[in-house]
């Protein structure tokens, strides 16, 4: 075999060894059309579509507030003395004029006592004056006696009488400053707070009890100065605490304040609840909700269809139809828990993606795996037609 033989029959031998190397990848990889349209199956991804109609929402405020009863009221002693006992307990009812607690007396009693004494003696004086008074007054017609000597008996009188009338109101001042050694409730309520024991000296600055009544409360918030043209007393309100999980009570506003604070710029508002269940408490930090009007009519859509919300109010929604979705911008107005009002850029008819959203692009095919019809709709809002 000649040198030009052997090479013919080594070019045979790796065309037929290529031809079997792009056999086998063309086997193992599949034609370019099979492949696309595998490609094509993989990027139609499911999403779950609403149709859209008109609803309603409640437009509110919500406000952080504190819960205070219809009366707090800090109880001070009017003596600084020594506690000799306490008569309530935390959380114990009283009357009005209860005793909470009684000071130490004994300097007072002795005083009172030492007072009524020196009395029972200036009226026994003044007793003596005036009998010598009238036995004067009628010397003294007589000419037994001198004019010198019948002043001095009516001088002598008046200052009997008025020693018994000094002693007379040292003594109403002494009995009551000994009905102070008493400290009692001023309104019937329940006891808050106990802030001494027996003991300790009291001091006129410092409160000794706290009593309450909280079977109406008050719930005090702050709005903001942009929200108080909307507010009005006699609006309904809510009020929640998760310091009382499942406690919601419903009253009105009964306060708002005329004047804005020029540092926060915030208004106080009060609101008042029946709470004779006693299911909320003095202190507790609670959600007002204060509502405003109820919006109809209006394009209501799921809050998690909305992707991108900005603070002014944009977002961007995919819109379904023929297969695919768009990609738009809308404007949202107030939203109600899971309810966003749509202000422009949807109508009523269409249909938007609400599951599957956030893996799409505009323009992409889609497939419809579930469609819900109009689910915060009027109960008069008729479904909108089915998108094939």
């Amino acid at each position: 075999m000649d040198k030009h033989e052997a090479e013919m029959k080594f070019s045979n031998a790796m065309a037929a060894l290529l031809v079997v190397v792009c056999v086998i990848l063309i086997c193992a990889c599949g034609s370019p059309k099979e492949t696309s349209v595998k490609d094509e199956k993989q990027k139609i991804r499911a999403v779950k579509i609403e149709h859209v109609c008109l609803g309603e929402a409640n437009d509110s405020l919500r406000l952080q507030a504190d819960i205070k009863g219809e009366l707090d009221i800090e109880v001070y002693p009017e003596l600084s003395e020594r506690v000799l006992m306490v008569h309530v307990a935390l959380g114990d009812k009283v009357t009005q004029g209860q005793k909470f607690a009684t000071l130490q007396t004994g300097t007072l009693d002795d005083a009172v006592k030492q007072t009524m004494a020196n009395l029972e003696g200036a009226r026994v004086q003044a007793q003596l004056a005036r009998t010598d008074l009238n036995s004067g007054e009628e010397l003294y017609k007589s000419g037994i006696i001198t004019e010198s000597q019948i002043l001095a008996l009516r001088a002598a009188d008046k200052r009997a009488t008025a020693a018994v009338a000094g002693l007379e109101a040292a003594l109403s001042q002494s009995q009551t400053i000994q009905a102070k050694v008493f400290i009692t409730s001023p309104v019937t309520g329940v006891v808050g707070n106990v802030y001494i024991e027996p003991g300790d000296m009291t001091t006129m600055l410092s409160p000794a009890f706290s009593v309450h009544r909280f079977d109406t409360i008050k719930a005090t918030a702050y709005a903001s100065d942009l929200d108080m043209h909307r507010l009005k007393l006699g609006l309904r309100a809510k009020v929640t605490s998760q310091a009382a999980p499942g406690v919601e009570k419903t009253g009105v506003i009964s306060k708002i304040s005329p004047v804005v604070d020029a540092i926060s710029r915030k208004v106080e508002v009060e609101a008042l609840f029946d709470n004779s269940d006693s299911a909320l408490r003095p202190g507790m930090l609670a959600e007002l909700n204060i509502h405003l009007e109820t919006l109809t009519d209006i394009i209501i859509i799921p809050n998690t269809s909305v992707l991108n919300r900005t603070s002014d109010g944009k977002a961007s929604i995919f819109v379904f139809k023929d297969g695919k979705v768009a990609r738009r911008e809308v404007r949202l107005g107030l939203r109600e828990g899971e309810k966003l009002q749509v202000i422009e850029g949807l109508s009523t008819g269409e249909s938007i993606v609400t599951l599957g959203q956030h893996l799409l692009r505009d323009q992409d095919p889609v497939r419809v795996v579930e469609e819900t019809f109009c689910s915060f709709a009027e109960k008069s809002a008729a479904p909108a037609p089915k998108n094939e």
